[in-house]
């Protein structure tokens, strides 16, 4: 991250408006994680956040982690590896649960949905039930989408005998990039390659070829930031 981008930032982690979203969010985690929790972890910027901010929130347990992993034709070897690493690396006290398919391995899957949602909540209710998880904690932000303003304005909802929670429901982008700079948080290093197209404001890592997030997605754009993998 340039100078310019991280000055903005920590001077933004100094408001009183940011200030007073982390202590929101930390009382919404406080509420609910006396029940057997974990926290999904895509290795995005805001469930990095989230990851950062429970395992500094709850201090005397450990920190079940659940993350998925796309498979190459979704998501580029070399970004996952960084993906892992930037998890690993927020706290001693995270276990790691690392998940995924054969059949993402095969290239329909890239534009086969079906394939996709069919496996990916197959095996999520599968973890779930294995470990007796009945809270999970997922870094869902209003601002992101209509969808997702719908769902994280909830604060929490039931999905499945699983209540999802969203602490970070009402953080805006420059908080999510606050709390990580004036954290020193390490993310995905793709990050930057994609905010100097973007801007911070719009990058967002999500799973490549995907037709929601075509702008991404987009050989075009691709190329410029991807490794030479599997497209």
């Amino acid at each position: 991250m340039d100078q310019k981008h991280r000055k903005m930032f920590l001077e933004w982690a100094k408001t009183d408006i940011h200030k007073r979203r982390v202590e929101e969010a930390r009382r919404i985690i406080l509420r609910y994680a006396n029940t057997r929790f974990y926290v999904a972890v895509s290795g995005g910027k805001d469930s990095l956040s989230l990851l950062h901010l429970v395992a500094k929130t709850i201090e005397d347990k450990e920190i079940h982690v659940f993350h998925w992993d796309h498979g190459s034709y979704l998501m580029p070897r070399e970004v996952e590896r960084d993906i892992v690493e930037c998890i690993k690396a927020v706290s001693p006290r995270i276990v790691l649960h690392i998940l995924s398919s054969r059949k993402l391995e095969d290239p329909r899957a890239r534009w086969d949905y079906v394939i996709w949602y069919r496996t990916f909540y197959g095996k999520l209710r599968s973890f779930t039930r294995k470990h007796g998880f009945r809270i999970a904690f997922l870094g869902l932000r209003e601002e992101e989408s209509i969808t997702r303003r719908n769902r994280a304005s909830k604060i929490a909802e039931n999905k499945d005998g699983v209540l999802l929670v969203y602490p970070l429901h009402a953080w805006t982008y420059m908080d999510v990039w606050a709390y990580i700079v004036s954290n020193n948080i390490r993310y995905p290093k793709i990050y930057d390659k994609i905010a100097e197209i973007t801007g911070y404001d719009k990058a967002r890592l999500v799973t490549f070829y995907d037709k929601e997030f075509e702008q991404f997605g987009n050989l075009e754009i691709s190329k410029f930031i991807l490794p030479k993998e599997k497209r």
